[in-house]
């Protein structure tokens, strides 16, 4: 599986995707009975993406580009490809990250998980 944000490939672990339906809620009476029906406007899309870094310096490290994008409001392309399970070519903005600097003796691990929403 191939995953991009922006310009950054990043070694992905674990792809989560929540959606809500995003519009009103009315009353109606139908055939005789109260419903509650859903005008929807469309859907919201966020994504969870547990990532991991071995021997990047914090420079080039994907979650440091996520966190000067997300500081800009910026909107980013994200990308998965490679894969039958699930494949998604979208913008999205990047909502939040934590960041785990691992101590794994002299070893540069970092682990982190990020939070997309769909632009």
């Amino acid at each position: 599986m191939n995953v991009t944000l922006g310009v950054k490939t990043l070694t992905v672990r674990r792809i989560s995707l929540d959606w809500e339906v995003k519009g009103s809620l009315y009353d109606a009476y139908e055939e005789g009975a109260y419903k509650r029906k859903l005008y929807a406007l469309g859907l919201l899309r966020k994504w969870t993406l547990d990532c991991i870094e071995k021997d990047v310096a914090w420079n080039d490290s994907a979650a440091k580009y996520a966190e000067e994008k997300a500081a800009a409001g910026e909107k980013l392309i994200f990308t998965v490809s490679g894969s039958s399970r699930y494949a998604v070519d979208t913008n999205v903005y990047v909502l939040a990250c934590i960041v785990n600097f691992e101590a794994v003796g002299a070893q540069n691990i970092r682990t982190f998980t990020i939070t997309l929403q769909e632009a």
